[in-house]
Formats: structure tokens, sequence, C-alpha cells
């Protein structure tokens, strides 16, 4: 829990110095434990924030290791062919952009053994072939929509540095890290 709470500590300090892609990975990075942890709330919360600020940045390859993350967290929630599609678009845009490795491949590489073995060689193979006919944008789109079929869960209430809020504190923005001021779009656009 230490570790969490200084790896939570330390997505908060990026962001406020406006480090935006090493948090975009921090982000990720945190949204691994709390997923292995089983606080999937939580974990889609992370995921959703790092994707969008990955897009409001125009990082792809954040963007693409966010998307590890949501395969991560579509395996855990037993959407396997949603985790297994998800991967074939990470491959494809990794092919596409000359990507050898990204910054999450241990996590990547446990997602890929875990999806493949619950769904077996053939249709692991073909929804990873139907995910890498994906763009990353029109991937990014499916992965952010989980929220809405999982469920998506309120925002915890957490300052910008992860730590509770009382109930004398002011809320959170409505989405957490990066507030209401920012307009997403799976294109990219703002």
């Amino acid at each position: 829990m230490a570790a969490l709470a200084r790896g939570e500590e330390g997505m908060g300090i990026l962001l406020e110095l406006e480090f935006n892609t090493p948090a975009v990975l921090a982000m990720v990075g945190v949204a691994q434990v709390t997923c292995v942890q089983g606080d999937l709330e939580r974990t889609l919360v992370l995921l959703l924030e790092a994707a969008e600020l990955a897009i409001r940045i125009g990082h792809a390859p954040a963007l693409a290791d966010t998307l590890v993350g949501f395969a991560a967290y579509a395996s855990a929630c037993g959407q396997f062919g949603q985790a297994a599609r998800l991967l074939g678009a990470i491959a494809a845009a990794q092919e596409r952009m000359s990507w050898p490795v990204l910054p999450h491949h241990a996590q990547h590489r446990r997602t890929v053994e875990a999806v493949h073995s619950a769904l077996g060689e053939h249709a692991y193979v073909a929804a990873t072939d139907e995910g890498r006919a994906l763009s990353l944008d029109e991937a990014t789109a499916e992965a952010m929509a989980l929220g809405d079929e999982t469920k998506r869960p309120s925002v915890p209430a957490v300052d910008r540095r992860g730590q509770a809020l009382g109930a004398d504190d002011p809320a959170p923005p409505a989405r957490g890290w990066l507030g209401d001021d920012t307009s997403m779009s799976p294109s990219g656009a703002a």
C-alpha cells in the first residue's frame, strides 16, 4: 500500500508540473497496481484520465500504452474478446509506428498470455485480427467505452496527490485529475 501511495503522489506531482507524458505513464503504472489489487473502479478512472491526457497532448505511444491498461482491465472484467481486440490494435500500431516495445511491456505480455489462455488459440487469433483492423483512434474509442459497458464508477474523492478528501474539503472535479475543461475525442481533437 505504501508503494501505491507513493505512485499516486508522484502521479499528482507530475500532473501539477504539467509533465504530461510521464504523468500518463505514471497513471497507467498506478492503474496496473490497482487492477492487480482488484480495485477495478479506480483502475478505470485512472485509465480514462490517462487516455484523455494522451489524446490532449497528441502522444500516440503513451496512448497505445494506455490501451494496454484497458486490455488488462477488460480481461479482469471477463471481457476477453474485447481485450484481444485491443491487443490486436496495439500490435498493429506498434508495427505501423516501429515501436518494438511499450513502456509497460511486462503488463502487455501478462495480458496477452492471460487473454490467449482464456480464449484459446482460434478465438484469440480471430479477435486480435479484428483489432488489427482498427486504427489507434477507433481502438481508443472502444477502450474508453468500456466504462459504459461495465458501469462507469464514480470518481473517488481524492486530491491531485491522491490523498483522500475529508467531508469539509472541496469535492474533486467531475472527471478527477483532468476536470471538465477538456473535451476529448478519439480523433485527437481537443
